[in-house]
C-alpha cells in the first residue's frame, strides 16, 4: 500500500494504526492446544526513503499491539494457570 494514497495529513498515524490493526488481528490463543496451527500472517512495509518518523511510528505500532496481545493472552489463560501471584 502506498502511504501517499491515504487521505490523511499525518502519515505516521496511518502507518501506526495499520501496524496495530494487522498485529492485533493476527492474535490467536493456542497456548494449551496440542499442536500449533500452521497459520501465519506476514506483512511487509517498504519505504523508499529513510524517514525516522515513519520508522518510529512502525515500532510504536508494533509495541502497542504486542502489549495488547499480551494482555489478551493473560485474560485468555485459565485461572489456575494465571494466578494473582504471577
Amino acid at each position: 500500500m502506498n502511504l501517499s494514497a491515504i487521505p490523511l495529513k499525518d502519515k505516521n498515524v496511518a502507518l501506526q494504526s495499520m501496524v496495530e490493526g494487522f498485529k492485533m488481528a493476527s492474535y490467536k490463543f493456542e497456548t494449551f492446544k496440542g499442536k500449533a496451527s500452521d497459520y501465519s500472517l506476514s506483512v511487509e512495509f517498504v519505504n523508499k526513503g529513510t524517514s525516522a518518523s515513519l520508522k518510529k511510528a512502525l515500532e510504536e505500532g508494533e509495541e502497542i499491539a504486542e502489549g495488547v496481545n499480551f494482555a489478551r493472552w493473560m485474560g485468555d489463560c485459565p485461572g489456575n494457570f494465571m494466578t494473582p501471584t504471577q
